[in-house]
């Protein structure tokens, strides 16, 4: 069975379509991918590096006479862009409207956020990024580059740097490593959070930074 190996930016779903899977429960559930599942329980969020089993295709046969014109249709797989938007203050962009431009595509307009400040989209698989406007400012957003919080080589915490920028900390750049700007970033949240102050990223901080970030 083929290996591949995870390369930055791919999520499962992306994977899938590739080796031409149409749902990426189809690779994610093959029962050699029981590890896979053990180490990263959300299939949204893997690291480089990560290494998927490729299932066998099988070949689907279509019965049709002969003598005429047939027309088949293919279904493009999309996957789903979440976000939940806060101000500064913490509190959801609720009924907000909003312009959404996905990486070659014409922009989503006429649309606004749920009552929690939630917005949901389905993009192209093969886009990598967006631009979305909200209340006068303009965010770069890049798909399936969050990486996992734990479990990751070489005590990286590049998806711990990851979440704490989303939620408006200042770790620094994104290098996996634990330096003093990132150490710093993480004791502001454990205060906010009620937690106490280290700038580690024990247990009960990462419970936190999951609970607050949702995943």
């Amino acid at each position: 069975m083929p290996k591949h190996v995870v390369r930055p930016g791919e999520c499962l779903t992306t994977i899938a379509r590739q080796y031409g899977f149409l749902d990426y429960r189809t690779v994610y559930e093959h029962p050699d991918n029981e590890a896979l599942r053990q180490k990263r329980p959300n299939p949204n969020i893997l690291f480089p590096g990560d290494v998927v089993a490729i299932p066998e295709r099988k070949a689907k046969s279509v019965s049709v006479s002969t003598g005429q014109v047939h027309r088949f249709q293919i279904v493009v797989p999309k996957k789903e862009l979440s976000l939940q938007l806060q101000d500064h203050k913490g509190e959801p962009l609720a009924n907000e409207p909003y312009v959404l431009e996905v990486d070659g595509e014409p922009p989503t307009e006429g649309k606004q956020t749920d009552g929690d400040g939630k917005l949901k989209e389905r993009v192209p698989l093969a886009r990598a990024g967006a631009t979305l406007t909200i209340r006068g400012r303009t965010m770069r957003l890049r798909f399936g580059a969050l990486n996992p919080l734990r479990d990751c080589p070489k005590d990286d915490v590049s998806g711990l740097q990851g979440r704490l920028r989303n939620l408006g900390y200042n770790p620094g750049p994104a290098d996996g490593i634990l330096g003093p700007q990132t150490r710093a970033a993480l004791a502001v949240f454990q205060v906010d959070e009620g937690l106490d102050m280290t700038g580690e990223p024990d247990e009960q901080t990462l419970g936190k930074l999951e609970e607050r970030y949702g995943c």
